[in-house]
């Protein structure tokens, strides 16, 4: 049975609200609130900048010779990984036998085309997240079929938007996710501003492990744990346990910073260092923040910051997950800053090199003006005893939100749970128009 999401007019002064403006550019989109290193094979070979060699990318080999169209062949399938270099194998599942999966690696307007071929025991999607797609390519159970076991699905679409964004199944996602399924996807701007130099990618995610060292087996863990996420019990960099790169004193260092995992957190800070953000989910910002003394990345969330490391050749900068208490209940038993990875001080590569000042301006955003005629709704998250509720109503699979072509709408978001809770769309991007608290 078809139904209708219920929604109300908002209530002016409410704590732990946003206001968010998006326009609607194609019809039947759909909606979303969470979503929620290992040896390549085949036509993969495997990549890393300078200095980190110890947490490579894979590449998958481009089939189409068009320099404005990229072709690859991405297969899920099972896989024996190793996260600490020397360590042992555990089975996981993988996106061409790597954690994360492969690099995939554009340009703005270009055309991509991905061959999923899934050779896992389950059933799978790829959700492309963050891009705007049509809704056949968007990996959902709403607007794609499962792509059975054996199976396989050709996603094709324009890259319309510079930016770093990733893809993992839309289809049993805390498992799959869980067990490995994710993976990098950055679409470079063709205008990119002068003097950030070249960035490496780095993709954060956790992993819950036995106490024999292998693969958990997956658990909902229960109604509460269902509705606060779970955390894993390690956390990965680029696939791997504290890795350490190593980078030259006073170089500008870029990332490109993915937070994968299902649930947690990630709150990244370098040892005596302050960082500058220069972009995030929407590409780059307008103006660089600088002086951060650390970055905070929700689940699904990117960063794209820049620091120059200082410091004597030798010497080491400890990169630290930092406690972070997203509610009452949450379940992180993170008392303590966690060791991501090091950064090894090499000698400057020009002793009399001064890295450029950043463009005081990234790029230029046009503002949504909502006027006194926008529609304006209240998307309420609240919970129950057996789980969450938009509006007062469960969710039941086919939940709308009416709109029309062209047409700017406003939401009101409102969290009444005790949890932090990511908002994610698919297909649109948003403007936030007030956050927290709001005046109409």
């Amino acid at each position: 049975m078809k139904s209708s999401l219920n929604l109300r007019r908002p209530d002016p002064c409410r704590a732990g609200a946003a206001r968010v403006a998006l326009v609607v550019l194609c019809a039947g989109a759909n909606a979303a609130c969470q979503d929620s290193g290992g040896g390549a094979k085949g036509s993969t070979t495997l990549w890393s900048p300078a200095g980190y060699e110890q947490i490579p990318l894979g590449i998958p080999r481009d089939l189409d010779p068009d320099p404005n169209r990229i072709e690859v062949v991405i297969e899920s399938r099972p896989a024996q990984i190793a996260l600490r270099a020397g360590g042992p194998e555990i089975t996981m599942w993988t996106y061409d036998g790597l954690i994360p999966g492969p690099l995939i690696r554009a340009k703005r307007g270009d055309k991509l085309t991905v061959r999923f071929r899934n050779s896992l025991p389950d059933s799978s999607t790829i959700h492309w997240h963050g891009v705007r797609v049509p809704n056949p390519m968007d990996g959902s159970h709403v607007t794609q079929a499962h792509v059975s076991p054996g199976g396989e699905f050709v996603y094709a679409f324009d890259l319309v938007d510079a930016g770093t964004f990733w893809y993992h199944p839309h289809h049993q996602s805390n498992k799959q996710v869980g067990f490995g399924l994710y993976g990098p996807l950055v679409v470079d701007a063709r205008d990119e501003p002068p003097g950030l130099g070249s960035p490496a990618i780095i993709v954060l995610s956790d992993v819950t492990l036995d106490a024999s060292g292998k693969l958990a087996p997956y658990d909902e863990g229960g109604i509460e744990a269902g509705k606060r996420g779970r955390e894993g019990s390690i956390v990965l960099v680029n696939g791997r346990t504290r890795p350490t790169v190593t980078v030259p004193i006073n170089s500008r260092q870029r990332w490109l910073l993915v937070n994968a995992s299902r649930n947690r957190f990630f709150r990244i800070a370098l040892q005596g260092h302050a960082l500058t953000r220069i972009g995030g989910d929407g590409g780059f910002l307008e103006q660089p923040l600088a002086d951060l003394p650390d970055l905070m990345l929700g689940p699904g969330e990117r960063g794209d910051v820049v620091f120059i490391p200082t410091g004597t050749p030798g010497a080491r900068i400890l990169v630290s997950l930092l406690p972070y208490d997203r509610g009452n209940g949450s379940g992180d038993a993170m008392a303590d800053a966690v060791a991501l990875m090091d950064l090894s001080l090499a000698p400057p590569s020009d002793s009399n090199a001064v890295p450029p000042a950043l463009p005081a301006q990234l790029r230029s955003i046009e503002r949504l003006a909502p006027t006194l005629d926008s529609p304006v709704d209240e998307l309420a998250i609240g919970e129950t005893p057996t789980g969450f509720v938009v509006n007062g109503q469960a969710f039941n699979g086919d939940m709308r939100l009416p709109a029309k072509v062209g047409e700017l709408r406003v939401f009101d978001l409102i969290n009444h749970t005790i949890y932090d809770h990511p908002f994610h769309l698919h297909g649109f991007f948003f403007q936030v128009l007030a956050p927290n608290t709001f005046t109409p």
